[in-house]
């Protein structure tokens, strides 16, 4: 997965959830392991459909780098990143 995003207007309605779940399919058919780098949107939806963190999360505190940062972890201000992983699952 290189990049999952759904507009904010159409977020909320089962869309991204309909996206991973399409890709979980055919890396299931091909019993290949996924990987990701989730933000910290993603992140709870990966969660919910079965992906795993692996390793430690990567924090970056974006107020080092820029001045008007802040937000929390939902945008500027401390960004946690999260490499996850979801292994195939057995068709049969």
């Amino acid at each position: 997965l290189v990049l999952l995003m759904t507009d904010p207007a159409f977020q909320r309605r089962g869309i991204g959830t309909a996206l991973l779940k399409w890709g979980h399919a055919l890396a299931d058919a091909e019993q290949v392991p996924c990987f990701l780098c989730a933000s910290p949107f993603g992140w709870p939806l990966y969660r919910a459909l079965g992906w795993h963190q692996v390793g430690e999360e990567v924090v970056v505190d974006l107020k080092e780098f820029v001045k008007y940062a802040e937000g929390g972890d939902q945008g500027w201000g401390v960004y946690k990143m999260r490499f996850m992983l979801r292994l195939p699952r057995v068709t049969g």
